[in-house]
Order: C-alpha cells, then structure tokens, then sequence
C-alpha cells in the first residue's frame, strides 16, 4: 500500500485534475473531502467517457448515477503516456470551469489496512478496477494499483532469484 496518496476535492478543476495526472505520472486519483472523507474517484477513463462530449465538446454529465452500471467494464483506462498525447482536447478552455465533483465516479472499491495481497487482487479482479483504496474509519489511509501488485511481484521473484543464487554459490 502507498500511504502517500495524490488526492483530489470535489471543488478541483478538471484542468488541474489532468496536470496533476500527468505531473504525478498517474491514470486517477481518489477525490476526498475536506475531513479527509472518501467521496469518490477520478480516472483518465472518466474524463474520456463519451457522455462528456457534446458537440465537440466536452460537457458535464447530467445523470445522478454514482456508480457504474452493473456489469460495465471498468478496465478501459488509457494508460498515462497515450492520454497525455492527446491531451491537447481537454485545454482549459474547452473543460471551462469543470469540477472533479462532476466528474468522479462514486462508489470507490475499498479494502481494510489489514487485507491481504489475495484479497486485495480479488476484489481487484471481482470489480474490475485498476485501483482500491484503503480504508480505515471511512478515511483514506492508503491506495493500492494493479502496477503496485506487479511490482511487488517483481520484487520478490527477484528477491527469491538472488537468494536462489547465493544458495548455489555456497
């Protein structure tokens, strides 16, 4: 789990959202309150979904729902490097005054400071997000990616590839 989390109000931009993306080197960002609350989530896929663009423009969406529909996948996130190509569609003048708040997807996947990897990957998997947050008293204490899992995999074939080594050696 990373404990140093980028975050994001309700009240943030959509411009300053995507700036903190790609200065962070991040595809989202779970939104909190002023009490440190989790509200809810911003990703690159929502700010690319399709109903946010009306007539060429991008556009705040109008239903209430908090949530994706049942079912839907969720996985269609752009990775960081291909959406900041084409970032030039969300300039400033174009989002406008835009809000996070808007935008976000309600209903953040959670697990417990005390879950395990397993866990973590299955609720990963069940709910096919990239992303949950960690949870502790309805407060964010930590985030774990998809990319924190692999490359804590990575890490312990290599520990376990080194150890093999010396073992040999002795």
């Amino acid at each position: 789990m990373r404990a140093e989390v980028e975050t994001l109000t309700p009240d943030d931009t959509i411009h300053m959202a995507l700036q903190m993306f790609e200065d962070s080197g991040i595809s989202g960002a779970p939104v909190v309150g002023k009490d440190g609350g989790l509200l809810g989530m911003l990703t690159l896929a929502d700010v690319s979904r399709p109903e946010h663009e009306k007539d060429g423009l991008l556009e705040t969406r109008s239903d209430d729902e908090l949530a994706e529909p049942v079912g839907e996948e969720r996985t269609d996130e752009l990775d960081p490097a291909e959406a900041f190509y084409v970032k030039d569609d969300y300039s400033a003048g174009l989002l406008g005054p835009k809000l996070v708040g808007d935008w976000m997807t309600g209903g953040v996947i959670t697990v417990a400071p005390d879950a395990s990897l397993e866990k973590v990957c299955e609720t990963m998997v069940q709910n096919r997000v990239h992303r949950v947050c960690v949870v502790e008293n309805g407060v964010l204490v930590g985030l774990i990616t998809s990319f924190d899992v692999v490359r804590h995999v990575a890490r312990g074939r290599t520990r376990r590839a080194r150890q093999a080594r010396r073992a040999v050696r002795r």
